[in-house]
């Protein structure tokens, strides 16, 4: 892939300096923290969990997972072509 330098001078690839070791470093702990926080929900903002104050759940019931479902309503037009 082409890279255009800040000179405007056109490479093969960017070259390795100490900002895209930086990048590189900073991509993969980015990385890790999210994976980790979507793994543990460490981003939860209640210190009770999933309880509240009066000890019962305060979850949202979960709903199936599925496509559109049952539409009712005027059917598509045909399709048209050879055949």
């Amino acid at each position: 892939m082409a890279y255009v330098t800040s000179d405007g001078r056109v490479q093969q690839s960017r070259p390795w300096s100490l900002s895209r070791v930086v990048d590189l470093f900073f991509g993969i702990y980015s990385f890790v923290i999210l994976f980790f926080r979507s793994l543990f929900h460490l981003d939860d903002p209640s210190p009770r969990g999933q309880y509240g104050s009066r000890g019962r759940s305060q979850t949202v019931p979960r709903r199936g997972m599925g496509g559109v479902g049952r539409v009712s309503g005027v059917s598509p037009p045909p399709c048209f072509g050879g055949g």
